[in-house]
């Protein structure tokens, strides 16, 4: 395992071995299908994943957590069939998601920090016939607000001719946003 580490002074990059790392954990899932018609699916998975020796020029040291390796994820999927209308059968399924905490990388060097949990909520209503499938779907459901990824940052300026507020710099966040809320209507025809 590689990482990237900057100089003292910040200006040459170069490449490092990051050491030992041990990662454990289990995984679960289950499916229950108590009707023709009804399918509901549940996953989880638990990982533990730390360095095991100290790497100090990357200010890793023994326990350190393994970047982008939340400890928990979990899921749910349900498909439901809605019945037959005129030649049209109907359905509806969606997916629940969960990703807890996580470090951004494998160091506790700065800017370091805890990408916070999330889940999502995504659910399609559709309807099929011989070729044509239409759908109406919203990806993101409850709107949540959250990274994939990213770090924490400290903003030092205020940008050019503004004045600087007293006091320490105030913390923000920088990172990949997960997409926002987007609902759709999708029509397929298969050829």
């Amino acid at each position: 395992m590689q990482l990237d580490v900057n100089s003292p002074d910040g200006r040459v990059s170069y490449a490092i071995n990051a050491g030992k790392v041990i990662s454990e954990g289990f995984e679960f899932s289950a499916t229950y299908w108590p009707i023709d018609a009804f399918h509901l699916a549940i996953d989880a998975a638990y990982t533990d994943a730390y360095a095991t020796g100290a790497v100090p020029a990357a200010e890793i040291f023994p326990g350190a957590r393994v970047g982008s390796s939340p400890r928990w994820t979990a899921g749910a999927t349900f498909d439901c069939h809605l019945g037959h209308f005129d030649q049209w059968t109907s359905y509806l399924n969606g997916s629940w998601r969960y990703i807890a905490p996580q470090y951004s990388a494998l160091s506790t060097q700065s800017p370091v920090g805890l990408t916070p949990g999330y889940s999502w909520t995504d659910i399609n209503l559709g309807t099929t016939k011989g070729r044509y499938d239409i759908r109406l779907y919203a990806k993101n459901l409850l709107d949540k607000h959250a990274f994939n990824n990213g770090n924490p940052y400290s903003a030092t300026t205020a940008g050019p001719g503004a004045p600087v507020p007293p006091g320490p710099p105030s913390p923000s966040y920088a990172g990949t946003p997960i997409q926002p809320r987007v609902v759709g209507l999708d029509v397929t025809i298969t050829y």
